[in-house]
């Protein structure tokens, strides 16, 4: 298989220098904790100066061990090329630890799916609809791969920047050069070389005009 920089990627992979970023993060949050314990123990409680700075570095190294699996072990990622398409996802909290833990030690990841990229027939592209964490209505790519023996699977991409640095039309042409059919009912492509922005404007228009259609 290529190495990661020669294939064609939706998503970002998580490096060693990328979890220094997100420990530097976190720590924010550690550190916050255990002033917020440093504080309360030494202004309420008549206790030894160890005991609460003690409580203070035990806070921190829990809000940060905590927090280190979910913010660097959950990233998705699609590989594309000539021998396979990759998706890799990180599942679960346990899970995301070992993923911390991988990326430390400088393991080989494996990917939750893997398919031959000549064993791919088409890949269709739609929109769905989801709430996104502040409240509003979003949509969200989708692509759904129908395989030469008749099974399909699909995966949602999470990317914003991708879309106006146009990785997604690279993507397409590689598997249009590989004879593999991007369907675009809804003419999607054009709109995911521009940025999230457009993507969401137009995606609401199509689902407007959906509804419309069965209302009507």
């Amino acid at each position: 298989m290529k190495k990661e920089d020669e294939r064609l990627t939706l998503g970002e992979k998580q490096k060693r220098k990328s979890l220094i970023e997100y420990w530097l993060i976190v720590s924010v949050f550690g550190l916050m904790g255990a002033t917020i314990i440093y504080n309360t123990l030494r202004i309420y409680f008549a206790v030894p100066f160890k005991v609460y700075l003690s409580f203070a570095i035990m806070i921190y190294i829990v809000i940060v061990l905590f927090l280190m699996p979910l913010a660097g072990g959950s990233a998705v990622r699609i590989t594309f090329d000539e021998n396979y398409i990759c998706y890799y996802h990180i599942k679960g909290y346990i899970n995301q630890i070992h993923e911390i833990i991988r990326i430390i030690m400088d393991k080989e990841e494996k990917p939750e799916i893997k398919v031959k990229t000549d064993d791919i027939q088409l890949i269709e592209l739609s929109i769905f609809k989801q709430l996104s964490y502040r409240g509003f209505m979003a949509y969200r790519l989708k692509m759904t791969f129908l395989l030469k023996n008749g099974t399909e699977f699909y995966l949602f991409p999470i990317t914003t920047d991708q879309m106006k640095n146009g990785d997604y039309e690279k993507i397409f042409r590689f598997l249009e050069s590989h004879d593999i059919a991007i369907l675009d009912h809804d003419g999607l492509r054009p709109y995911l070389s521009q940025d999230m922005y457009a993507f969401q404007k137009y995606a609401a228009q199509i689902k407007n005009k959906k509804v419309e259609g069965q209302n009507g």
